[in-house]
């Protein structure tokens, strides 16, 4: 298996560079996270059951507060799903990120520059 060094996520053998981070995959993230000084994170769901377009908005809106996450059973093969994912965060920044989860499900972008 490959990892993103960034995301953290898996990737089959086959797979080059992360789709959403768009850097070269590794073979190990342990060795990754010593070089980038990453320490080992619990990390925890914050969304369930959400289709892949969902948890990929969620995704940005999280990375872009700062919070890193992985997104479970998005991208598989570069393409988007129909099956539920799961988005992960470190504990640590779990009920940050509930917040913002709750405040972009109730208020969502919906202006399209109309």
């Amino acid at each position: 298996m490959k990892y993103c060094p960034h995301c953290f996520a898996e990737y089959e053998e086959r797979i080059i560079d992360c789709p959403d981070c768009e850097v070269p995959l590794v073979n190990s993230l342990a060795e990754e996270r010593k070089i980038h000084g990453f320490h080992e994170a619990v990390y925890v769901a914050v969304l369930k059951e959400a289709d892949a377009f969902e948890g990929q908005m969620v995704k940005s809106l999280l990375e872009s507060n700062g919070i890193p996450c992985n997104v479970l059973g998005a991208l598989q093969n570069g393409s988007f799903p129909m099956l539920p994912v799961e988005v992960q965060v470190p504990e640590d920044r779990k009920e940050e990120a509930k917040e913002l989860i709750a405040a972009y499900r109730n208020n969502p972008v919906t202006d399209f520059g109309n």
